[in-house]
């Protein structure tokens, strides 16, 4: 989980109340049942100390959050000052999650939120191309048009020198439109930092797109096969017709992410002099002095361990002899400490793969030696 957009946190007093829980509206007593599960989870916070004033609030987010489609989760995280986090989970986790904390419960959300790979779309035909790019955050960037010459654009089909000139201007004006939908394909995935490149459309256009992008975004680039009736592609032509095959296209990519992340923390650690270290007592450190860039780790094995952590969300230990700045250190759960430090140092959190079974249940990969 990209830990940037949560950077407020490391700002905002406690305590925080945390809620994740099922959204869905995929029966017909959805809403029913989203507000008995609100209730238990109101009664919950109620009973571990919320103040009606925090519960208030909570039930204003509750009510007045997106309406849901089909199976879908929701975060919410709440202080005396407001809703600090409010996002749509693509799952529904499967159990609810309530806590009462000085610190927000963060876990939950690096679990079931999909992370955003930073992508672009490309909707192309002869005469042009619709497009989107999507940053790394999720952010939608730009939704250029590029339109070209709509004539001649079609091969002529009779014999003869006359026809014979007019199907070699056709094949010169889509190519043009094309090579002009590539140089904007190639901008907008150097602007986003694109992972991904998903190239939908017509089947000759896809392919000529591809032929025509450079190096770096061919490589990425995955067709589909799909080419949705949107009619003549123009400024008004909608790409959410797309989303569905874009998002299973986006899911493979997260996966064969995560495989790398793995691989490069098993090849790291087994390396001497490697950037990975695991186990509380090295992962704490390195946080510390931040110096991690990317977090590991597996709720159920930190959930119960107590860790030290100072004023400063970054200042974390394992024993209160250790220099933690200024202002008295207190005692917190690592399951909230550690994350917030994670989030103070702007590294990456991820929640453990279970393939890597570490030590302690943390691991981090390192910025430098």
């Amino acid at each position: 989980m990209h830990t940037a957009p949560l950077r407020e946190l490391t700002t905002a007093t406690g305590p925080f109340a945390s809620i994740y829980f099922d959204s869905s509206h995929d029966t017909e007593d959805a809403a029913k049942q989203l507000e008995l599960r609100w209730r238990a989870l109101r009664d919950q916070l109620a009973a571990d100390g919320a103040p009606e004033s925090l519960l208030s609030l909570l039930d204003d987010a509750v009510a007045s959050g997106p309406p849901a489609v089909g199976r879908s989760g929701r975060a919410i995280i709440a202080n005396a000052d407001g809703v600090q986090v409010d996002r749509v989970l693509a799952e529904p986790p499967p159990r609810s999650v309530v806590r009462y904390s000085p610190l927000p419960y963060l876990l939950p959300l690096a679990r079931h939120s999909a992370q955003p790979v930073s992508h672009v779309v490309a909707l192309v035909d002869s005469t042009g191309a619709n497009l989107r790019a999507v940053d790394r955050n999720g952010e939608t960037l730009a939704t250029p048009t590029v339109r070209g010459e709509d004539h001649p654009v079609h091969k002529a089909r009779a014999g003869g020198e006359a026809h014979r000139s007019m199907q070699k201007h056709a094949e010169e004006t889509v190519k043009h439109n094309i090579t002009d939908v590539a140089h904007e394909v190639d901008q907008l995935v150097s602007r986003v930092g694109a992972r991904t490149l998903v190239i939908a459309g017509e089947v000759q256009a896809r392919r000529a797109l591809r032929d025509a992008l450079s190096p770096r975004s061919r490589d990425m680039a995955h067709e589909l096969d799909s080419n949705p009736d949107t009619g003549r592609l123009d400024e008004h032509t909608d790409l959410a017709a797309l989303d569905d095959e874009v998002n299973e296209t986006l899911a493979q990519q997260r996966n064969a992410q995560l495989r790398d992340l793995v691989e490069r923390f098993h090849a790291e650690f087994e390396r001497d002099g490697g950037l990975a270290v695991q186990g509380l007592d090295q992962a704490i450190p390195v946080l510390r002095t931040a110096n991690a860039a990317t977090v590991l780790i597996s709720d159920p094995q930190v959930a119960d361990r107590l860790i030290w952590a100072g004023t400063d969300p970054a200042q974390v230990a394992l024993h209160e002899s250790d220099e933690l700045g200024t202002g008295e250190p207190s005692k917190q759960r690592a399951d909230e400490a550690i994350p917030m430090a994670a989030i103070a140092v702007n590294a990456e959190l991820v929640c453990e793969p279970d393939e890597l079974a570490l030590t302690d249940g943390i691991g981090v990969l390192l910025r430098h030696p």
